[in-house]
């Protein structure tokens, strides 16, 4: 079985041209191409952070989308004919978080690999970290892809909950930098926390504008938004999960 989920999620070429392609085409455009791209920012550099801001966004996606469409799954009967099987619960679970993690890490290390033979810089034990934070931090949004999976029961939840990730990627810093009034209300958006703490380790917190200034942000402002993200997808994951066990 996870052989065969393996090959159907590389055969989903649309899953892999937003959560591979899709960042890695941005971070060559704005981290490769643009003038300010080798300009040092904390102990890396500008085209350092894009890169991992995009690893994050991709990241996100990828997490969200397989755990939307392992709800829907379980939701629609799936679940049912694979308990006539001698596959037991424990080791569905394991397969889908086995295959959810591959497809996670998956943009993180492209994303990695292109930026180290290209210009983004930063400490060794920095990239280790930041890759460690991108990891860790997007199995977050398996939670938030259940909560469309619970809340719609439809194939459309997966193109629901990453179409939502873009907007989360805007207004959370990820794709421009933003400023006055979008950058506050940026800092209460999911991937704001998430990308921020992945930043952290090179860039302790000094974040750049789209008016060209400079900022810092303190190191609670991740973790809090991170913390409290989590509980809320938690929450509502399993509140959904076991409103769909009541109508069933």
């Amino acid at each position: 079985m996870f052989a065969i989920e393996l090959k159907r999620l590389f055969r989903d070429l649309v899953t892999l041209f937003f959560i591979v392609v899709l960042p890695v085409i941005i971070y060559i455009a704005l981290g490769e191409t643009s003038s300010f791209a080798e300009a040092r920012i904390g102990d890396g550099n500008v085209a350092m952070s894009i890169m991992v801001a995009m690893a994050a966004y991709g990241a996100a996606s990828a997490t969200t989308g397989i755990a939307s469409q392992a709800g829907v799954e379980k939701i629609r009967g799936w679940g049912r004919q694979l308990g006539l099987t001698p596959l037991s619960d424990m080791r569905y679970i394991a397969v889908k978080s086995a295959v959810g993690s591959i497809i996670a890490a998956l943009p993180i290390i492209i994303m990695f690999i292109i930026g180290a033979f290209t210009t983004a810089d930063a400490p060794l034990e920095d990239w280790i970290v930041s890759f460690l934070i991108l990891f860790a931090g997007s199995l977050m949004f398996g939670f938030y892809g259940l909560i469309f999976a619970f809340a719609m029961r439809s194939e459309g939840a997966a193109s629901a909950s990453t179409g939502l990730i873009v907007l989360f990627g805007f207004l959370g810093n990820l794709f421009i930098p933003l400023s006055g009034t979008l950058l506050e209300i940026g800092r209460f958006t999911p991937l704001y926390g998430y990308a921020m703490l992945a930043k952290y380790p090179f860039m302790h917190g000094k974040m750049y504008s789209m008016n060209g200034g400079f900022y810092t942000d303190p190191l609670w402002y991740g973790l809090v938004n991170m913390a409290v993200w989590c509980v809320i997808f938690t929450a509502a994951a399993v509140l959904l999960a076991r409103k769909t066990r009541e109508r069933q």
